[in-house]
């Protein structure tokens, strides 16, 4: 008796194992851990009040093209800001009140030429801020000089490189710095000096005065001395001197840092890789798994990183007609492997590209940028391409949908931007990158919406290394919208200007900028890029009102679903508040947390 039970329990217990192998053969416990990216953040807060505007005055030359492309970029930052704008050309006038207008932004360098400087000075004598946001060309003025608190300037305009910032002018920045030998910036500049009572926040490498701000009457005037666009990697320096106007400013910030790994998941090249082979006695494969993964794991873990992973299905250099899934199955098992490690890590998995061809057609961009790469025949090979990639995910993640898209090479034609919402429906971003030389082909983007509804998530810097450049751009970004963005590939060790660079210094160069980034910008919070995606459509689409009262700031928002982030200057500290938490970020900065629709800042004496 004792012998056919022990039999049967044999038998059971081998159809257990029989089942359990079968189940993880078909990747059953994928299918059960294969985890929901679907949320539903469909209630909005807050009602509408009859507060007015924040609004501002651009003061610029119609016969300038720098002037013109100025006050163009200086619009878009008060749009994103929610503030309200009149834009007048030189020769023409305007009622100007602090009551009535937060801020004058002069946006031309032609300060010879104001018709309204009577009226600009009496405006800031009053209360006003005045903004001169160009280094002056020609004569000056002297009361204009004397209300910018200039005691002599240079008669010609030079070129310094480097920079210096004194303070929080640029929230988190204060004490940061590019030695003129060591980074790329540059500004051009005048030669100058300022009375004792001006307060200088950023210098060029030479020591010379690249922004102050100088009191006047009741109000004061900010100085910008550069001829540097207010678009591209400077652009959170002019989206803060707006926020400085006045003697509170705030702005909405997005408060999030996002990390991308592009080409991750994706196959591993089964060239050896003598330099890996010297230094660790590993194949490509083996250093990825045993050193760059684990380093990346702990990265994510000790800096609070959520990763949004690239995938790419193969290397082939195929454009059509026919996409398949390459014979090798190593590539599919390191997308289910890694693909599953970086989804617990609550990560995201985008979509990089069935190959790494750019969905470009010809004449979409310059020929010399393509140089690498085969333009496509027409959209039906590049939706078939990205069919085959959408089939691939899924049979490893069904259910699983794609909300992202990175272009390869960082270049997307039209067709190919059709072709990806064509496949793709639940697409809800796209990251190229933010900046970069013109004439290049490359998919430059802001943070916006396009018409389609899907938002555009550029990424600020990328690689291993923390040059003072790359800190500039990311300080430039988190003060513009208030997100860190930056993406590396795993293969980066193997790039032919790396030759003589070890993966300790390029790991050491990582870990270096990040704890920058994070002890400047400890309250930024992790995030994948469709979670970004949703809360700048919801930063976009909110409104908010602010009413300044002698004690204190009154704000109140409305349209939202996420709690709305603010960066506040003021001279005088938060020493409270009502319906929102309050953290101070800088000497005179607080990152503002809305708990209720209705909030109030009480400032101290």
């Amino acid at each position: 008796m004792m012998e056919k039970k022990s039999f049967l329990f044999i038998i059971l217990l081998a159809v257990l194992l029989g089942c359990f192998f079968q189940f993880s053969r078909m990747d059953g416990f994928l299918l059960l851990d294969c985890r929901s990216n679907h949320k539903d953040m469909s209630t909005y807060y807050g009602e509408e009040v009859a507060w007015p505007q924040e609004n501002y005055v651009i003061i610029y030359d119609d016969r300038d093209v720098a002037s013109v492309l100025l006050e163009h970029h200086l619009g878009d930052i008060l749009e994103k800001q929610h503030k309200a704008h009149q834009s007048i050309n030189l020769q023409e006038t305007v009622s100007l009140t602090p009551e009535t207008c937060q801020g004058v932004l002069v946006a031309t360098p032609a300060l010879g030429r104001l018709p309204l400087l009577p009226e600009i000075l009496s405006y800031a004598e009053a209360g006003g801020t005045v903004a001169l946001l160009a280094a002056p060309e020609g004569s000056v003025p002297p009361e204009l000089l004397a209300a910018a608190g200039v005691t002599s300037l240079s008669p010609t305009m030079e070129t310094s490189k480097g920079l210096s910032v004194q303070t929080d002018f640029l929230a988190g920045a204060k004490d940061f710095h590019i030695d003129a030998d060591e980074g790329n910036f540059e500004n051009r500049g005048r030669q100058l000096s300022l009375s004792d009572e001006a307060q200088v926040d950023i210098r060029m490498g030479d020591g010379t005065p690249l922004v102050w701000q100088h009191p006047y009457g009741q109000g004061k005037l900010l100085s910008v001395n550069s001829m540097i666009r207010a678009d591209g990697l400077n652009v959170g320096l002019y989206a803060e001197a707006v926020a400085h106007c006045g003697e509170t400013g705030l702005y909405p910030v997005l408060g999030l840092k996002l990390f991308y790994i592009d080409d991750f998941p994706a196959p591993v090249s089964v060239q050896a890789s003598p330099k890996l082979e010297q230094e660790y006695h590993l194949s490509v494969r083996d250093f990825y798994r045993q050193v760059w993964w684990p380093y990346m794991r702990q990265l994510a873990e000790d800096y609070d990183l959520h990763y949004t992973g690239t995938v790419i299905e193969t290397y082939n250099k195929r454009t059509g007609p026919d996409f398949y899934q390459e014979a090798d199955s190593q590539g599919r098992n390191d997308l289910i492997v890694y693909g599953r490690e970086l989804l617990k890590m609550d990560g995201e998995l985008a979509v990089h590209g069935y190959n790494h061809r750019p969905l470009v057609l010809a004449g979409d961009v310059p020929d010399e940028a393509m140089v690498d790469y085969q333009v496509w025949p027409s959209q039906q090979e590049e939706e078939a391409s990205l069919s085959e990639l959408k089939r691939y995910i899924a049979d490893a993640y069904p259910g699983y949908k794609i909300k992202a898209y990175v272009p390869p090479g960082n270049m997307l034609g039209k067709s190919g931007y059709a072709a990806v919402h064509n496949v793709f429906p639940d697409l809800e971003a796209i990251s190229s990158i933010y900046y970069g030389a013109p004439g290049t082909g490359a998919y430059y983007q802001d943070f916006s919406e396009n018409p389609d509804g899907t938002m555009t998530l550029p990424r600020g810097s990328a690689g291993y290394g923390g040059d003072p450049d790359t800190i500039y751009d990311q300080i430039n970004l988190i003060n513009y919208v208030g997100v860190f963005s930056h993406f590396v590939q795993p293969d980066e060790i193997l790039y032919p200007e790396n030759a003589d660079v070890s993966w300790q210094d390029m790991a050491a160069g990582l870990k270096g900028f990040l704890t920058q980034m994070q002890t400047r910008y400890p309250w930024l919070e992790p995030a994948t890029v469709s979670d970004a995606a949703d809360r700048l459509r919801d930063m976009l689409h909110m409104e908010y009102r602010v009413q300044r009262h002698d004690d204190y700031l009154e704000i109140a928002c409305w349209n939202y679903r996420y709690a709305p982030k603010f960066i506040v200057h003021s001279k005088r500290a938060i020493r409270g508040a009502d319906g929102a938490k309050a953290v101070q970020v800088g000497a005179d900065s607080w990152l503002v947390t809305m708990q209720e629709p209705q909030a109030k800042l009480w400032l101290a004496d």
